[in-house]
């Protein structure tokens, strides 16, 4: 039983078990924990962080 009508969904990456929780209201937890972390300097290089959109087809090659 909930709280409310939206839930949590993410599977124990251990034994593969689907965890339902509580949804969090603000990703307040979330920003505090990235503040706590340390992350490389080179966990991603610019290539990787560049998220432009391209021209293409998401269906190319794709046969019923």
């Amino acid at each position: 039983r909930f709280d409310g009508k939206e839930v949590s969904i993410r599977r124990d990456p251990i034994n593969g078990d689907v965890i339902l929780s509580n949804r969090h209201k603000t990703w307040d937890a979330l920003f505090a924990l990235l503040e706590k972390s340390e992350v490389p300097a080179d966990f991603l290089t610019p290539e990787d962080r560049d998220l432009s959109t391209t021209d293409r087809d998401p269906f190319d090659g794709y046969e019923e």
